[in-house]
């Protein structure tokens, strides 16, 4: 058995395993946390971003789950174009889950044009985000954090430039490249991105400008989808020196 295949059974168990976690209706369908009882918008929008993948891999075919896993990602999106961030304690919008499940419905559509996706949903998205700018490519993570999380901004940046090429909109093109901007400003000299700007904010005691092994990867996989929209050497060099800290 080749290394790939046995990375397609592993792909497939570990599917099967969410795939359970599933609730399915005629119309819908979302993923829901059975420990803590949440549903969160974020995990059904990655879940509808791997079956696009698998699907577009010609790994497993999942258009029917794709389409309802969309439905319902629509039906909750905010009137002023936000997704909630859901936890046991609040629900309320966030730059974070915004960008995932906008940026998710974006590679949907190009994946599954007949499932006609109005563009007014992207429009409206990006112009949430672009609200969320407290200072010079730095975005609050959501309505009750606002401090600038690194990885929230390599987020934004990779939804604000796919679609900002998409629909030819610098605006949101200049934002996007400004939170690509701030992120490269703060990668210390190792390599390593801090989990935060070097300033506290609410509702944190200290700021977190701290390297993070975990969300390290988070940004470089969006910065990585952001190099697709941007020519950048400083970007490039910053994906490099990133993933070479990762590497120690």
């Amino acid at each position: 058995m080749s290394l790939r295949d046995d990375i397609n059974n592993i792909t497939k168990q570990l599917l099967n395993g969410v795939m359970q976690q599933l609730t399915v209706t005629d119309k819908d369908a979302y993923v829901k946390d059975d420990v803590s009882k949440v549903t969160r918008t974020r995990v059904t929008a990655e879940l509808c971003s791997t079956l696009v993948k698998l699907h577009n891999l010609k790994i497993s075919e999942h258009k029917s789950m794709i389409k309802k896993l969309t439905k319902w990602l629509l039906d909750n999106q905010n009137a002023d174009g936000s997704w909630n961030e859901t936890h046991i304690n609040y629900n309320k919008p966030s730059t974070v889950f915004t960008s995932i499940c906008a940026l998710s419905l974006l590679e949907t559509s190009e994946s599954f044009p007949d499932l006609n996706i109005d563009e007014e949903i992207f429009d409206r998205a990006a112009k949430f985000i672009l609200k969320q700018e407290n200072y010079y490519g730095e975005y609050r993570k959501s309505e009750l954090v606002h401090a600038d999380i690194l990885n929230a901004d390599a987020m934004a940046a990779a939804f604000l430039l796919k679609f900002g090429n998409k629909s030819s909109n610098e605006n949101y093109i200049k934002a996007g490249e400004r939170a690509i901007a701030n992120i490269c400003l703060h990668q210390f000299i190792d390599g390593a991105y801090p989990y935060s700007g070097p300033k506290r904010a609410y509702p944190y005691k200290y700021h977190f400008y701290i390297p993070c092994i975990h969300y390290q990867a988070v940004t470089l996989y969006y910065l990585i989808k952001s190099a697709l929209y941007i020519k950048s050497e400083s970007l490039q060099h910053s994906i490099l020196s990133g993933a070479k800290w990762l590497l120690k």
